[in-house]
């Protein structure tokens, strides 16, 4: 759940980098056209309909993209790094202890995965396992 959450985080703000990136280069083409000498007109694209300036709501639009995609991008990493480190546990369990292992036992022996569970006999025992 981890690592599909920290995925799609991460995702989020790559897409926010993105769209950042676009917002900033289409705030320079807009100055490059518009310059500062330019008269403006209605339906110029060097104004709007209010009278602001769409380079700097461009470059507005892009650092406040850059600045949450930041934030995002950091909580992102930490659901994956936790994933990570969940499945890497998870593994390493499954497959059991590696190499000389004594494993003591009482009321019984243990039951091995795979196998069905018996009524076991009353005692207390130690295994020796190994493993390569």
């Amino acid at each position: 759940m981890e690592i599909a959450l920290g995925a799609l985080t991460t995702g989020v703000a790559a897409t926010l980098v993105v769209l950042g990136a676009f917002s900033f280069h289409r705030a320079q083409e807009l100055e490059d056209y518009c310059g500062e000498t330019r008269l403006t007109t209605i339906g110029d694209p060097c104004t709007d309909l209010l009278g602001f300036k769409p380079v700097r709501g461009a470059r507005i639009s892009g650092a406040l993209e850059f600045a949450l995609a930041v934030p995002i991008a950091v909580g992102g990493g930490l659901l994956l790094r936790k994933g990570i480190r969940l499945r890497r546990d998870w593994q390493k369990q499954q497959r059991g202890p590696s190499g000389l292992s004594l494993r003591p036992w009482l009321m019984g022996q243990p039951v091995q995965p795979g196998q069905p569970r018996q009524p076991r006999p009353q005692g207390v025992g130690l295994n020796l396992g190994f493993r390569f």
